[in-house]
């Protein structure tokens, strides 16, 4: 990001690089591409969680993990809010 703020603040936009500037493209596309998998694996994750909480509500002998699944699963949401924010 500080190499299109530089390249913008030192070019007019009548004197812009059409070659520079879809390159820049490109690569917002490409990570824009990689943080939606990125997102796709957060939610297949939070997805088992769910499911194992499930299993754990039918559970009374593993209670130390009943209660680290439902924290891991708030980490993962967390996650999922701030990449959501940059897609």
């Amino acid at each position: 990001m500080s190499s299109v703020q530089e390249y913008m603040a030192l070019n007019a936009p009548a004197n812009l690089d059409m070659k520079k500037g879809a390159e820049f493209m490109r690569r917002i596309s490409d990570i824009r591409s990689e943080l939606a998998m990125i997102q796709k694996g957060l939610d297949e994750q939070a997805e088992v969680l769910r499911s194992v909480i499930e299993d754990f509500a039918y559970e009374t002998d593993r209670r130390n993990e009943r209660r680290q699944v439902p924290a891991a699963l708030r980490q993962l949401v967390n996650y999922s809010k701030r990449l959501r924010k940059n897609i």
